[in-house]
């Protein structure tokens, strides 16, 4: 019988009892735990109506455990029946805790272009709980009207698919958070295998035909009536045409308000009576979509679905994982599992999702689960045949190797006691049974199992007295082990999953070291936790911190700030990144082709831009479309020809890191052709320039300047700017050069309010051109701008489930096979008394946080970070308590830097006092979400 408690609160949130079973003096009768995917989740349970603790089990108590996993599952009191028949029994029904949802209505939310986070976090806004993780893709707008918050969670599940995880967290005996996580997909492949005999008892197959249908008729929104006084029919996708020549799915011809599918009539039509068939038609509709050809290829999605039989199985299985010895017997619902029978002729193999999960609590070996999605081995055998054989020279997945072996253990113990060296095989010890042999070797089917571990409780004598689980498995098809130990190992090829070299497990291990050798013995490639050389190496793509990257074609890339994302690629309109720097920061190092930078038309951007160190004989051409900047751009150390145009560039009077205050709309330096085409530069009267160049090439083309507190166009230390058809007017100097730098050009030139001040050398300058006269320009721009300012962070630490607080730099996830640490909690600290005063009486307008990632710690790939605010004032006391849960806002490549937007209601916790700093944190603790910060950070708030 396995262990079970169940923690019993009242309606405060109060312990007032909690139910065990402990052997012979079990609380508990029974208890079953079932849920589906996306479906019920409840507990039931029974105790004796007379027990102590009976009284405490009453309507909306709230019942916790703890799962296999470690995780809590919250559960309501919702039905109890009390019996009185050989005995007194009281029953106890619970529903998941997320069924409170349900009390909770949702008036009216009309997010637009939004991902799956941000809705959740609409939604949940007001109830107890929080959105957690969210590993769906994708963005959509929609309208949750008059519905409770549960039915607007489902429908976010509809729009992005996925699957929905309920959890609850109870630290130090109460209820500390409630999540809501959205995942891709539940469960994984662990190659689990039920086989008969075995760990499988039953097997029930069902077949449902009642919904099956080979053409659908899609109907979308209402449309509007002409009057506009309300909406008649709805909206048909009749005048769409699909054509299987030009790609699409399927022939649809205009004037077909449906959608069929011709394989699906040939197997499932009905008969017409004259020796054809007729579809099974039925009506789908998407309320929402006000698309035609959207509304067409989800009808036709969903045509995919229905167009065939249901097929589940009903398995009876024993749960081993609570079996000593069996711990990698795991299965966890949403998990693909096999299931072998082979008393079906012919026998039966499958490859399903768990897709429901009833767990036996106190007796595990009654377990139930329903598989769904089902793969059949053998309906396809030609192209598995196919795919068999392009796969012989391939890398293999090997997590089938844990199913296997645990195949050949229970193939070697089947005997249980009976096995002995005159039956079913040969059973050697390095000593006689009587005198407390240690090592075994057993012969049996064409198998040699090895041990070194005994059951204490069994005959030495029998297979049953030794534990093969660890040991060493040889068959025809080759040696099975958990571990292998040698000194030398001699082989032609090795093949396998992952491969580690050092790293301290259990207290053992070192530096891993690497060696590659020629046919002389002379080592040619060398890495160590010191050392990295190569005698010659070639790499087709290296990317990293400190290489170098080149591009020799066409690029565009595309920035959106109301809608996109720097976590898009930025190559179309739909996946267009959200800030310019971000843009900017993909040019590579060189580049000898042509890269276009376009800008949605009239947004807003409020960054500083900063190009430096591009190189090659390439073109760059930032086109701001109408746009305008409130910042400012500085170009240093590009050896390219870039322009900017079309737009707008508003000085904020922020200054530099390498300046002494703020300098210029655009800043060149040592840069050899830099062009300013058709834009309005306004200093703000908080700058000292519109146009600087220090020992730069610049030309400024069409282009209006204002409001420079020196000089509206400036050179120095040997800058040449070259002036034409430029205008606007200053108090102070138009143009200005200065220490060997020049300014020259025709056309029309900017004024100054007093004629001497419009061309001013200084300090071995030249001013020289000719210009038809001064121009005035236009009527400059306003010079209200967002308030902004910036906090670099005071102090970092990281708090993990093993160590408490920890590491200096911030962390998030679990390191795993890397760190004993555990899970972890990333904080960054701040002058939260600084932000609160600056920001008191002021409403927010955007905050973003720049971060970078190590280049050590985690994989080498993209990591999702996601973040929350803690309420820290610095690394004390216990597990800090995380807020304004925000999902996934970034992903962060091995060593890379950059700007994260936040949601604004984390600037405004900031403001109110709620929150003292931002944090990374996920509660998957799969070792690809483990990342490790560097511990510096700069905060920017605008209002």
């Amino acid at each position: 019988m396995a262990n079970l408690k169940l923690w019993v609160l009242d309606r405060d949130e109060k312990i007032v009892a909690v139910l065990q079973n402990r052997g012979t003096a079990s609380d508990l009768i029974d208890a079953i735990h079932h849920e589906e995917i996306n479906g019920e989740n409840y507990l039931d349970f029974t105790i004796p109506a007379d027990h102590e603790k009976a009284e405490f089990l009453i309507e909306e108590n709230i019942v916790l455990y703890q799962d296999l996993d470690g995780n809590w599952n919250e559960f309501v009191i919702r039905h109890i029946e009390d019996e009185h028949a050989d005995g007194l029994f009281k029953r106890v029904t619970c529903e998941s805790s997320s069924l409170e949802l349900n009390d909770y209505v949702i008036r009216d939310i009309r997010p637009e272009n939004r991902d799956a986070a941000y809705m959740l976090n609409q939604i949940l806004q007001g109830t107890r709980w929080s959105v957690g993780n969210v590993t769906v893709a994708g963005i959509n707008t929609h309208v949750f009207y008059n519905k409770s918050v549960l039915e607007c969670i489902h429908e976010v599940v509809d729009l992005f698919g996925g699957e929905l995880q309920f959890r609850t967290e109870f630290t130090g005996n109460k209820i500390t958070a409630r999540y809501v996580d959205l995942l891709a997909q539940r469960g994984t492949n662990r190659g689990k295998r039920f086989v008969y005999g075995k760990d499988l008892t039953h097997v029930n197959r069902k077949v449902y035909t009642a919904n099956l249908v080979t053409a659908l008729v899609g109907r979308g929104k209402g449309v509007e009536t002409e009057d506009g006084t309300g909406y008649g029919r709805k909206l048909d996708f009749s005048d769409v045409v699909w054509s299987k020549s030009n790609g699409d799915p399927a022939d649809k011809p205009a004037g077909q308000d449906w959608v069929s599918d011709p394989i699906a009539l040939q197997q499932f039509g009905r008969p017409d009576g004259q020796g054809g068939l007729i579809h099974r038609t039925r009506i789908v509709e998407f309320p929402d979509e006000e698309d035609p050809a959207a509304l067409l290829q989800k009808t036709w999605d969903a045509l995919q679905e229905m167009k065939n039989s249901v097929v589940t199985y009903e398995l009876e299985v024993v749960d081993l994982e609570s079996a000593k010895g069996y711990e990698h017997e795991v299965v966890r619902l949403g998990d693909t599992v096999a299931v072998i029978d082979k008393k079906f002729k012919p026998e039966l193999r499958l490859t399903a999702r768990v897709m429901e999960l009833e767990r036996d609590l106190l007796e595990p070996n009654n377990t139930k689960i329903t598989m769904g999605n089902v793969q059949n081995a053998f309906q396809d055998a030609e192209r598995n045949y196919d795919n068999e054989k392009r796969q012989q020279d391939r890398t293999i997945n090997t997590s089938w190797l844990d199913g296997y072996i645990d195949a050949l253990q229970n193939e070697v113990i089947g005997g249980a006691g009976t096995v002995r060296q005159t039956n079913d095989g040969i059973l050697l010890l390095d000593k006689a049974p009587d005198n407390n042999p240690t090592k075994a070797i057993l012969l049996n089917n064409g198998i040699i199992a090895l041990s070194n571990t005994r059951n204490p409780a069994n005959d030495p004598a029998t297979a049953a007295g030794w534990d093969f689980s660890n040991g060493t498995f040889l068959t025809g098809d080759g040696a099975f082990a958990d571990k292998i130990v040698a000194g030398t190992m001699l082989a032609d090829r090795v093949r396998g999953g992952e491969l580690y070299l050092g790293g301290v497990v259990d207290g053992i291990g070192k530096d891993g070291k690497f060696y590659l050798m020629n046919a002389e013995d002379e080592i040619v490639c060398q890495m160590d936790a010191e050392t990295v050389g190569f005698d010659k190496l070639f790499v087709g793509t290296l990317t990293g911190n400190n290489v170098v990257t080149k591009n020799f074609g066409t690029i565009h890339y595309y920035v959106d700030p109301a809608n996109g994302s720097d976590n898009n690629d930025g190559l179309s309109w739909q996946t267009a990144f959200k800030s310019l720097q971000k843009a900017v920061y993909m040019i590579p190092e060189i580049n000898e082709g042509y890269i276009s930078i376009e800008v949605a038309p009239n947004s807003t951007l409020n960054e500083v831009i900063e190009l430096k160190g591009k190189s090659g004989s390439g073109i760059v051409e930032i086109d701001f479309g109408g746009s305008t900047v409130n910042g400012y751009i500085r170009i240093a150390s590009c050896i390219q020809r870039i322009t900017i145009q079309n737009g707008t560039i508003v000085h904020t009077g922020e200054t530099h890191p390498e300046d002494s205050g703020p300098y210029a709309c655009v800043r060149t330096l040592v840069s050899n052709w830099v062009v300013v085409d058709s834009m309005i530069l306004q200093a703000s009267n908080k700058a000292l320039f519109c146009a600087a160049s220090e020992g730069a090439n610049m030309t400024i083309l069409n282009t209006e300047c204002y409001g420079a507190t020196d000089s509206l166009i400036y050179a120095v230390f040997g800058g040449l700017i070259k002036v034409v058809d430029c205008s606007g007017t200053t108090s102070y100097n138009a143009m200005k050069a200065s220490d060997t730098g020049k300014i020259a050009g025709y056309g029309t030139r900017p004024s100054a309010a007093n004629a001497a001040n419009e061309m001013i050398q200084i300090n071995g300058g030249v001013v020289y051109g000719s210009w038809s006269e001064p121009n005035s320009g236009g009527i400059a721009p306003s010079t209200s701008v967002p308030g902004k300012k910036t906090w670099n962070a005071t102090a970092t630490k990281s708090w993990d489930t093993v160590y408490g607080w920890n590491a200096n730099n911030p962390k998030q996830g679990d390191g795993g096979s890397w760190s004993p640490a555990g899970n972890h909690k990333g904080l960054w600290f701040f002058d939260y008394e600084d932000i609160k005063n600056t920001l008191a009486g002021k409403t927010p307008k955007s905050i973003r946080v720049k971060l970078k990632r190590q280049s050590k710690g985690g994989y080498y790939k993209p990591i999702p970070l996601y973040f929350w605010t803690h309420n820290l004032s610095s690394a004390t006391g216990g597990e800090p308590t995380l807020s304004n849960s925000a999902g996934n806002l970034a992903n962060f490549d091995s060593g890379e830097e950059k700007w994260v937007n936040l949601p604004i209601s984390f600037a405004n916790a900031l403001r109110d006092g709620t929150a003292k700093g931002i944090a990374i944190y996920t509660s998957n603790t799969s070792q690809y979400y483990y990342a490790s910060m560097e511990p510096t950070a700069t905060l920017e708030i605008t209002w």
